[in-house]
C-alpha cells in the first residue's frame, strides 16, 4: 500500500522495471507485419496450388477414360415371355438379343467402325431383368432378413418364402444396356439411342424370320419340291414322284388340322380350308395320278423301259429294308415300355410290402395303430411328385413314338405293295412301244397333276402362314417401356475437381503463411546479449 502511494511509482523508470519483471501479454503485430510484407508471396502460392491443382486435374480427366452408359427399359409382348419361350414353344433366352449375328448386322449398318473396334461394341451389351416387382420385393426381404435378432430357422422360412415369391414374379420386362469406355472419341448420344432400338428391331425381325418364333413348330413343305425336274424325268419316274408329293403334302395336312384354330382358319387368297385341300389331294391321287400310272404301266409307255425296271426293283428293296428296320424299332420300344413298367410295378408292390411290414411290426410293439401327421404326408407327396412326373414323362415318350413308328410302318408297307405291284406289272406288259397322240396325251395328264399338286401346297403353305398370324402373330415382339437415358461418370467428377481444388486453396492458405514466418525468423539477426 506504501508503494501505491509512493510519487514515484508510475515513473518511467520503474514501469520499465515492472515490464521486465513480469508482463506475460502476447502482441499480435509482429505477426500481422510480417504477414503483411509477405502477402503478395502468400497470395501467389494460393493461387499456385490452385492453377497446379487444376492442371492436374484435367490431365488425369484426359488421360483416364469417361464410362458412358446407355441403356433402354422394354417389355416382351408375346406369348409366353415369362416363361422364356417363343410363341410357337421354342426355348427363349434374354441372351439372344445381344448375340454375334444380332450385334454385327446392327454393327455394320451404323458404320460403328470409327468408334472402335468391333470386339469392344460387342462386349460393351448386356441385358438385365428389370422387374419392378421383383425390386420392391428384394427392398421388403432385405429390410426383414437384415434384422440380427432373426433366429436360424425364422431366416432360413424368410429365405424359403422369399425365393416362393420371385419365383412367381414372371414379369418380363427387361434393360438393354451399352457401357463404354470412352477417351477422344465418343459415340453421339443420339446414335447410342439409335444403336439401342437397332438391336430390338434386329432381334425381332431375325427371331420371326430365321427362327420362326411366330410360326408353329411344324415341318411346311415348299414349292421347291415341285420343280421341272420332276417332269423332265421318264413318265413313270415323274408320275411316281407326283405320288410321293400327294402322300407328303397329306400328313402335312394331318399336322396342320391338329393345330389351334385350323378348323376355323382359311386361307386369305382362296378362302379353302384345310379339310378342303386335304379332300382335294386326296382326288388328286384318285382321279389323276393313279390313272395316270396305270397307263403308263399298262401301255408302257416310257423312254427308258430297262432304267424304269431296275428303278422299281430297286425301290422294292429299299422301301422292304426300311420296313423291317421300322418293324424291328417298334418291336425294342414295346420291349423296353413292357420292361419299365413292369420294373414300376415290382417296385411299387415291393415298397407296399414293406411298408406294411414296417407298419404291422411297429403296431405290434407298440400296440397301436401308427400316426402320419398331415405335414408328413405332404412332404411325401412332394418327394414323389418329380419322379412320378418323369415316369409319366417317359411313359409318353416311349409312347408317342411306337405311334410314329407305326404309322410310319404303315405308309413303308403301302408304299412296299404298289412297288410290288408295279414290279409284277412292268415284267408282264410287252413292251411294244406307244403312239405319238397317246404320249401327248400322258405329257398332258403330267402336266395337269403337277399344277394340281403345286397348287394344294401353295394353299397348304398359305394356311400354314394364316394359322400362324392368327394364333401366334401380335402387333409386335416388344415395347420399349422406359425412355433412353445415358448416364455419365468422368475420372474426375466435378464435385470431386471442386473439392480438391479448395482444399490446395486451403492447404495453401495455411502452408505458406507458416513457411513465410520461417523465413522471416531465420533471417532476423540475433539480438544483442545484454551484459
Amino acid at each position: 500500500m506504501a508503494e501505491q502511494h509512493d510519487p514515484t511509482w508510475r515513473t518511467p523508470a520503474r514501469r520499465v522495471a515492472a515490464d521486465e519483471a513480469g508482463d506475460d501479454t502476447i502482441s499480435l503485430k509482429p505477426l500481422v507485419e510480417t504477414l503483411t510484407i509477405y502477402r503478395r508471396v502468400i497470395g501467389l502460392s494460393i493461387v499456385s496450388a490452385i492453377a497446379a491443382t487444376t492442371v492436374l486435374l484435367l490431365a488425369i480427366a484426359l488421360l483416364l477414360p469417361t464410362e458412358r452408359t446407355s441403356s433402354v427399359e422394354f417389355r416382351l409382348l408375346f406369348k409366353g415371355a415369362a416363361e422364356n419361350k417363343y410363341p410357337n414353344d421354342s426355348s427363349f433366352s434374354a441372351a439372344e438379343i445381344v448375340e454375334t449375328s444380332v450385334l454385327s448386322e446392327v454393327f455394320q449398318q451404323n458404320d460403328l467402325q470409327r468408334f472402335g473396334p468391333y470386339e469392344d461394341f460387342k462386349n460393351s451389351f448386356a441385358v438385365l431383368s428389370s422387374s419392378h416387382e421383383g425390386e420392391i420385393l428384394d427392398r421388403d426381404y432385405a429390410a426383414r432378413l437384415a434384422d440380427s435378432k432373426l433366429s436360424p430357422i425364422e431366416r432360413s422360412r424368410l429365405e424359403e418364402e422369399y425365393r416362393k415369391k420371385r419365383e412367381a414374379i414372371r414379369d418380363p420386362v427387361f434393360q438393354l444396356s451399352m457401357r463404354r469406355m470412352e477417351r477422344i472419341k465418343t459415340l453421339p448420344p443420339d446414335l447410342a439411342e439409335k444403336v439401342l432400338n437397332d438391336i430390338l428391331a434386329v432381334w425381332a425381325r431375325q427371331a420371326v424370320e430365321q427362327k420362326g418364333a411366330l410360326r408353329f413348330k411344324v415341318e411346311v413343305l415348299s414349292r421347291n419340291l415341285l420343280t421341272q425336274a420332276v417332269m423332265d424325268q421318264d413318265f413313270l419316274l415323274a408320275a411316281d414322284s407326283l405320288r410321293t408329293q400327294t402322300v407328303r403334302l397329306l400328313r402335312m395336312a394331318g399336322e396342320l388340322s391338329e393345330l389351334p384354330g385350323a378348323a376355323t382358319v382359311r386361307s386369305p387368297k382362296d378362302n379353302v380350308s384345310i379339310a378342303e385341300v386335304k379332300a382335294s389331294l386326296e382326288d388328286i391321287q384318285r382321279y389323276q395320278i393313279h390313272p395316270l400310272l396305270n397307263i403308263i404301266r399298262s401301255e408302257g409307255v416310257a423312254k427308258d423301259p430297262q432304267a424304269i425296271s431296275r428303278f422299281v426293283s430297286s425301290q422294292v428293296a429299299q422301301v422292304g429294308i426300311a420296313r423291317d428296320v421300322t418293324k424291328k424299332k417298334i418291336q425294342s420300344l414295346q420291349s423296353a415300355l413292357q420292361v419299365y413298367m413292369s420294373r414300376g410295378a415290382q417296385s411299387a408292390d415291393a415298397a407296399a410290402a414293406g411298408n406294411i411290414g414296417r407298419t404291422g411290426a411297429t403296431s405290434e410293439r407298440a400296440g397301436v395303430a401308427p400316426q402320419l401327421s398331415e405335414s408328413f404326408l405332404d412332404r411325401l407327396i412332394e418327394m414323389s411328385a418329380p419322379t412320378q412326373a418323369s415316369e409319366v414323362t417317359y411313359r409318353q415318350k416311349l409312347t408317342n413314338e411306337i405311334i410314329d413308328q407305326n404309322s410310319a410302318l404303315s405308309d413303308l408297307e403301302e408304299s412296299l405293295a404298289f412297288y410290288e405291284d408295279l414290279d409284277r406289272s412292268l415284267k408282264s406288259v410287252a413292251r411294244t412301244g406307244a403312239s405319238t397322240a397317246r404320249i401327248e396325251e400322258v405329257n398332258h395328264r403330267l402336266k395337269e397333276a403337277f399344277d394340281s399338286v403345286g397348287a394344294s401346297l401353295d394353299k397348304l403353305t398359305g394356311l400354314f402362314v394364316e394359322m400362324s398370324r392368327v394364333s401366334l402373330n401380335s402387333t409386335s415382339l416388344y415395347v420399349v417401356t422406359r425412355p433412353f437415358k445415358t448416364d455419365t461418370t468422368h475420372a474426375v467428377s466435378p464435385v470431386f475437381a471442386g473439392k480438391a481444388i479448395a482444399l490446395s486453396g486451403l492447404l495453401a492458405l495455411v502452408v505458406a503463411p507458416l513457411a513465410c514466418l520461417v523465413h522471416r525468423t531465420r533471417r532476423r539477426p540475433p539480438a544483442p546479449v545484454s551484459r
